[in-house]
């Protein structure tokens, strides 16, 4: 059984679409995003989950459609990320699936982003990236290629949280943990 949560209205996803090359290398679709509040960031695409979702895999599959044509298939849960902005006392969940494989051309259908690309792993911009996912998106993908996961036991995925102050680019501290998925 694939891990999964619960689906909600709103909750956020991520699509990793990892692409292994001829030479044994990876690249990611990431793009620069154009408005919101990440606009100046790379970061792959992604939004929320809107009330025609099945699933939050259904969702991740539709935002990856809408902003880059490309029809994402066998995707799979693999980390939730906690953000806490501690001056608003705010906490919302993100929740990141890793797919290899799609159809269609790449297109950048949306205004959201200036571009989106594959960009290789081994040459991605992370300082372009958003504050803290150096330290923790960079070591769960890695993990993900190698197979040589951190996490042990089957159920579980990754839960990093991202303690904040001000905002989501003010990060004060980041921890690693699992959770247990159904």
């Amino acid at each position: 059984m694939k891990p999964t949560f619960p689906t909600a209205v709103g909750q956020q996803v991520v699509s990793l679409l990892l692409k292994k090359l001829k030479s044994g290398t990876y690249e990611m679709l990431a793009g620069l995003k154009a408005t919101g509040p990440l606009a100046g960031y790379i970061v792959p695409p992604g939004g929320k989950i809107k009330p025609e979702d099945k699933t939050a895999l259904h969702g991740t599959k539709r935002e990856t459609r809408e902003e880059s044509k490309l029809r994402a298939s066998k995707g799979v849960l693999i980390a939730k990320l906690t953000i806490k902005i501690t001056s608003a006392k705010q906490e919302f969940d993100v929740l990141f699936f890793e797919f290899r494989e799609w159809e269609g051309e790449l297109e950048n259908r949306t205004p959201e982003y200036f571009w989106l690309k594959f960009i290789s792993l081994e040459q991605y911009p992370w300082g372009k990236s958003i504050p803290g996912d150096e330290k923790w998106l960079k070591q769960i993908i890695e993990s993900r290629i190698k197979e040589t996961y951190w996490w042990k036991q089957a159920g579980q995925i990754p839960h990093i949280t991202v303690v904040c102050g001000e905002n989501r680019k003010d990060v004060k501290d980041i921890i690693t943990g699992v959770c247990t998925v159904i």
